[in-house]
């Protein structure tokens, strides 16, 4: 997977909207990533505590069979430790980190160490854009037609920059249009944007309202008989209807499965952060099949807000991505969540069993009944609890 200085990242923004986490992405760093996975995962910090702690006690326990009940003491601790230290501890943490590695390879993705797999694997909204639902390349128009006596020049250059304000994924298309209508530049003021589904803007003494079919009819525009396009932009010049941009949406089947690894996620949940008017919840369930109640829909502002770069200023990288797309930030909060409870699951199997361990060892030593403490029993006995550990892992890779 190749990626530049400067590759994209999929960052953790903490109480971004209405006090709750969300990911956004962001330009990350190189250098971060290699610095991120340094840093001491979960296993290494809980070994760091526990193994101090089971050689203090084991040396403790040890010293007291040996001067109270005149056990060898070497031998002692010897089978404490042997019983007490947990096989798998060290790989519960890098064996799926390197199984979600291998998979995301393909995605384009890379998740930033144990800090970049805590971030993305938490409870939060991911949020969308324009460009994660389509890109321009999937949006084109079906048509157009001009109502009234303004000229087609004067209509596609008006609506071209009232769109161009609002920073939605339409700009590229009406950018198209205006170029190859001739249409007129203008210069816009006080720019709004409604929660109706539409934009508006005074260009010239002129109010230029555009938005969806429902956004004119709640803003009293009288529509000629027969307009009904669903999918479309209508423009609308001091309360009357100017024309009518007929749009195609083209689905992407990378952009479908991305929404299905998310929705099949627990505690994530996707956040429209979309500037196009027309791609509403029920918009998106009707292209790519999903259910609409899963989808939060912030007002107009705040989704402006979202979709801004600034939005994930000073939030740090939880992965990076090799390129500017859905799927490849899908995938890796997905495998941060694998990797998370399979991490957390298996260490915590270590745990138990290193303390159940050295809780039958310490009995035994203090019995003297180092036969029953043999080679091949406290082996079986470290293998047997191994192998829960070990399974997880594999499941993280699958």
């Amino acid at each position: 997977m190749a990626m530049g200085p400067q590759p994209y990242a999929a960052v953790l923004c903490p109480d971004a909207w209405e006090g709750r986490d969300c990911i956004l992405r962001a330009r990350g760093s190189s250098e971060r990533l290699v610095h991120t996975l340094r840093e001491p995962d979960l296993s290494a910090r809980a070994m760091r505590v526990y193994a101090p702690l089971i050689l203090s006690l084991s040396l403790v326990v040890a010293m007291v069979c040996h001067f109270s009940r005149g056990r060898g003491f070497l031998g002692s601790l010897a089978v404490m430790l042997a019983g007490s230290i947990p096989a798998f501890a060290f790989a519960c943490y890098s064996r799926p980190f390197a199984a979600a590695s291998r998979r995301l390879l393909h995605s384009g993705a890379a998740l930033c160490g144990w800090s970049g797999a805590k971030r993305l694997g938490s409870r939060a909204c991911m949020v969308l854009t324009d460009g994660d639902l389509f890109q321009p390349s999937g949006i084109s128009m079906n048509g157009m037609k001009i109502f009234g006596d303004r000229n087609v020049s004067e209509v596609v250059g008006y609506t071209s920059a009232v769109i161009e304000a609002s920073g939605g994924g339409l700009t590229p298309v009406f950018q198209e249009i205006s170029a190859s209508q001739n249409g007129r530049r203008c210069t816009i003021d006080s720019f709004r944007r409604y929660e109706g589904g539409g934009v508006g803007a005074e260009i010239q003494g002129d109010v230029v309202l555009v938005g969806s079919i429902g956004f004119m009819q709640l803003m009293g525009v009288q529509m000629p008989e027969g307009t009904n396009v669903r999918q479309a932009v209508y423009t609308a010049f001091n309360g009357r209807l100017a024309a009518v941009f007929a749009l195609q949406y083209q689905p992407s089947a990378a952009v479908r499965g991305g929404l299905q690894t998310v929705l099949r996620c627990r505690n994530l949940t996707p956040l429209l952060a979309t500037r196009d008017f027309l791609l509403t919840p029920a918009a998106v369930r009707h292209k790519y099949k999903v259910p609409a109640d899963c989808l939060e829909f912030p007002s107009a502002e705040e989704r402006a807000r979202l979709s801004d770069p600034a939005a994930s200023e000073g939030c740090e990288s939880a992965a990076l991505l090799s390129h500017e797309s859905f799927l490849p930030m899908a995938d890796a909060a997905a495998a941060a969540r694998g990797v998370c409870a399979s991490t957390r699951t298996g260490l915590l199997i270590c745990l138990l069993s290193g303390i159940l361990g050295f809780l039958i060892t310490m009995v035994l030593a203090f019995l003297g009944a180092f036969a029953a403490a043999s080679a091949f029993n406290v082996m079986l006995f470290v293998l047997l609890w191994t192998l829960p550990a070990l399974l997880l892992s594999v499941t993280a890779a699958r």
